[in-house]
């Protein structure tokens, strides 16, 4: 009994002494949430990623599926997908080609290449969801024919893609804190984003996204 005693008199002690310290330092230790967290993103083996945001799968033939990578689907939930471009279409590198909006912030993607599109995934205009539930397979946006298949080889490959993405949130971050947005709350400690956090940024830090991470270099 004696024990039982001093044991709940040492954590009722801690206890007092953790709600004492300032808010920053109780952070610092205190356990990620992860229940709304956005998922990782996913770079998988065999597929190319180009550093606007796009990955691409290679068939034999020569065309590509093209969509959009986890890193720019976690900052939505259940974004409008709006096309700009159909099949038959030749676009070139750095065109827009569709738009995601969520509430009143829109995303522009544009092709990491010069190509004709052979088709395009109107499921996703109905089925947002596709993007984060089935990304590699029903999730896909485009179906297109590179001009020049050599232009595929500066793209990133699965394990490349996985080591770059870490400076791309440590980017995400910077550029949160440039613009003061309250959203960089949920990135501290290298966290990931609150998935859906693109419609609560200002018009400004929306604008410092699409200019970062969705121009085609």
């Amino acid at each position: 009994m004696t024990v039982l005693l001093v044991i709940a008199v040492i954590v009722l002690f801690l206890s007092i002494d953790w709600f004492a310290q300032p808010k920053k330092l109780r952070l610092k230790f205190a356990p990620k949430i992860v229940g709304t967290i956005a998922p990782s993103v996913r770079t998988p083996a065999g597929l190319f990623f180009s550093k606007s945001h796009t990955w691409m799968n290679v068939f034999p033939s020569g065309k590509l599926r093209m969509g959009i990578d986890d890193f720019i689907g976690n900052l939505m939930k259940q974004p409008e997908v709006a096309f700009l471009k159909s099949a038959g279409d030749d676009v070139k590198k750095g065109e827009p080609i569709m738009t995601l909006t969520e509430g009143n912030r829109s995303l522009t993607v544009r092709s990491p290449l010069d190509a004709t599109i052979l088709s395009v995934n109107q499921s996703l205009t109905q089925r947002p969801e596709l993007m984060r539930d089935s990304l590699f397979s029903e999730g896909w946006a485009m179906t297109v024919q590179p001009k020049r298949f050599a232009e595929v080889k500066r793209f990133m490959l699965g394990e490349e893609a996985q080591a770059w993405i870490p400076g791309e949130f440590q980017r995400l971050r910077d550029v949160l804190a440039g613009v003061g947005s309250p959203a960089l709350a949920t990135m501290q400690d290298g966290g990931m984003p609150i998935s859906g956090v693109l419609a609560e940024l200002s018009e400004e830090a929306c604008k410092q996204i699409d200019q970062e991470f969705m121009q085609v270099s």
